[in-house]
């Protein structure tokens, strides 16, 4: 009987075979494997790329389209059926191709330079585009997967981000909230963080704030989002506080690890003269409330987040 552990196996001798260019051993080996796993995107697209560096075009084109009847709402196997497609000369197929696999990964630049060789009417594209997400959305309320139209919705905010359109973004984003699991605390941290660009665009840097915030309390480790919060509140700290994170990467989470305790003092004396202890003393509250697994609603750990961030810098007074 087959198992993961004998797949896994397979799989890795079939990556040595490729790694080898033993491309016809390869592609035999990924033909077995998903036989016996045939609803494995990924497999069947390593497949594909194995028949085509053994001279197999027909049959890899072939293996690329039925990736993407696995699974439509995904970019790669669109991608490499278009360089095909544009190969062969099918100029029309490719486009429609290259147009399907941008609005799965509408930030793409490489995707988005090759269909320009093809259609120079920049309206023609956007025009494509929104079609293909209206397809898409479709497809992915027939399924009813919230983390596909999730999914979607964020590409779609992408694709507004990248035309410069902040507000339909930001709208999108909003909407892509809705379908995101509570649980999934780094995808909620990497939204607001968008969410916060977009306000920051349109010129609304108390709603940016808002949504910087709520990025670092799915992730107190991200630089990045101090960066931006220093920025537009012209604080010098949250900048320090910035280079600190960026500078303590591969250590930063020993230092989250202490207890709140072992700062206050700290803090209160020397604030002043450390400039980065006080928002670490932040972070770390966050951090702790963050694993608050026995309180299981977020809004009630970010007001415990605040009670012990404001007990933190203003003391018991």
């Amino acid at each position: 009987m087959w198992n993961i552990i004998k797949i896994q196996k397979l799989v890795k001798e079939a990556r040595i075979l490729a790694r080898q260019q033993q491309w016809a051993r390869a592609s035999s080996a990924y033909q077995e494997i998903i036989k016996k796993a045939p609803n494995n995107y990924k497999l069947i697209v390593q497949y594909a790329h194995c028949l085509k560096e053994a001279g197999e075009q027909s049959a890899a084109l072939a293996t690329y389209k039925s990736a993407i009847e696995l699974d439509p709402l995904e970019y790669d196997a669109y991608l490499y059926a278009a360089d095909m497609e544009y190969e062969r000369g099918d100029i029309e197929a490719a486009k429609i191709f290259y147009i399907q696999s941008l609005a799965g990964m509408p930030h793409n630049k490489a995707t988005l330079d090759k269909l320009r060789k093809i259609i120079d009417d920049e309206f023609e594209i956007e025009l494509l585009l929104c079609q293909e997400y209206i397809k898409r959305l479709s497809t992915a309320s027939v399924k009813k997967t919230n983390n596909i139209l999730y999914k979607l919705l964020r590409n779609i905010a992408r694709s507004c981000a990248r035309s410069a359109n902040w507000k339909s973004s930001g709208k999108y984003y909003v909407w892509a909230l809705k379908f995101l699991s509570k649980n999934d605390w780094n995808e909620r941290h990497k939204l607001f963080l968008q969410l916060g660009h977009c306000s920051k665009e349109l010129g609304k840097l108390d709603v940016a704030e808002f949504y910087y915030r709520k990025s670092s309390s799915y992730d107190p480790t991200d630089f990045e989002v101090y960066t931006h919060l220093g920025q537009i509140k012209n604080n010098k700290n949250l900048l320090l506080l910035s280079d600190f994170l960026k500078d303590s990467q591969g250590n930063i989470l020993n230092i989250l690890s202490k207890s709140v305790a072992d700062y206050v003092n700290v803090s209160r004396s020397n604030h002043k003269s450390t400039d980065i202890t006080a928002p670490l003393l932040g972070i770390t509250a966050n951090k702790i409330c963050s694993r608050l697994e026995g309180v299981a609603n977020k809004g009630r750990r970010d007001i415990i987040l605040s009670d012990i961030t404001r007990h933190l810098y203003q003391g018991n007074g």
